[in-house]
């Protein structure tokens, strides 16, 4: 069983990365699950907004995605003891923060997303006073909570289901090393693969293979059926 979702969109996609993805685990027998969480503007921004105005704005898309990934496995279309974690972009933020407040899932993959809201881990071009109050209610210094409520990096110590993490441009890599080193001080299981002429959307033969090498082999230890 296997969920994945893509970033936040205005045009409806679900997932930011090729359509071959879906093709190559559905072949294998992997279930699959793209839910409609509120960080998705498929629908409208309505919701994405109220949420963020919360500024505690993680755990209302998680909890869209969890109570979907429920719904599931109560159809009988899934089984709770072997459920992964796949997301990108927006939802690599997402998976990350599940992996360290949620014990449900056996394995996460969380590519080219981000583990950290502070200004240091994001780089100064992708924060600005404007941002930090509509997304947290002012700086770090002024809201500490709200940084990290929404910060998967926090929860590192947490972390107890193996995850893979996977980067490309060094400007989103630095939070990835730190959460990973979190993870691994904690007595968890994180490996960071960093790829470093790729895109925010990998496309290179070489480095889907590694990604879809690495994924395969994670849910056949920690998932699949036949392990």
């Amino acid at each position: 069983w296997w969920a994945l979702w893509g970033g936040v969109s205005v045009t409806g996609e679900l997932l930011n990365g090729p359509a071959s993805e879906l093709a190559f685990w559905a072949k294998r027998g992997y279930a699959q699950f793209l839910p409609d969480y509120r960080g998705n503007m498929a629908y409208g921004t309505r919701r994405f907004w109220d949420a963020i105005a919360t500024h505690r704005f993680m755990g209302v898309f998680a909890s869209d995605i969890l109570s979907g990934v429920d719904a599931m496995v109560g159809r009988g279309l899934g089984d709770r003891d072997r459920l992964a974690l796949v997301g990108h972009s927006w939802g690599s933020a997402i998976a990350s923060w599940i992996a360290g407040n949620d014990r449900r899932f056996k394995a996460v993959v969380s590519k080219e997303g981000w583990n950290s809201f502070y200004p240091d881990d994001m780089g100064s071009t992708d924060s600005d006073e404007n941002d930090e109050d509509i997304l947290f209610g002012g700086s770090p210094s002024e809201a500490p909570e709200a940084y990290a409520f929404n910060s998967a990096i926090t929860r590192a110590d947490r972390v107890k289901a193996p995850i893979l993490l996977f980067s490309a441009a060094p400007r989103k890599g630095g939070d990835f090393d730190k959460f990973c080193d979190g993870i691994n001080r904690s007595k968890g299981n994180c490996r960071h693969f960093r790829f470093p002429k790729e895109e925010h959307v990998f496309g290179k033969e070489a480095s889907m293979r590694i990604v879809f090498a690495e994924t395969a082999r994670l849910f056949a230890r920690h998932v699949a059926k036949w392990r």
